[in-house]
């Protein structure tokens, strides 16, 4: 279809942009900005789209950068996965 540059905000705070096509899957684009991060990727959760909440990797990673209405001045951003437990102080 066509180029777009794509805007994330990764893990790591930093804005980042990667050069796609607006046929890319929205799981395509998670796949890629993690790879550009280059974290673990155990520490991702689903990628949102900032204008739209509703609209994340999780939900909706068939479809295309151009089915949720990408545009040049949108953002993603990144769920972080929460892991494990609260600890429990020890009183003495």
């Amino acid at each position: 279809m066509a180029a777009i540059s794509v805007v994330y905000k990764g893990l790591t705070g930093l804005y980042r942009t990667l050069n796609l096509d607006t046929a890319n899957t929205l799981a395509e684009v998670r796949t890629a900005a993690i790879s550009d991060e280059t974290l673990d990727s155990s520490y991702y959760g689903n990628l949102i789209l900032l204008a739209n909440n509703a609209v994340d990797s999780g939900d909706f990673g068939s479809n295309t950068l151009a089915d949720v209405g990408y545009t040049a001045n949108s953002v993603f951003f990144f769920h972080t996965i929460q892991t494990g437990n609260l600890q429990v102080c020890q009183l003495s």
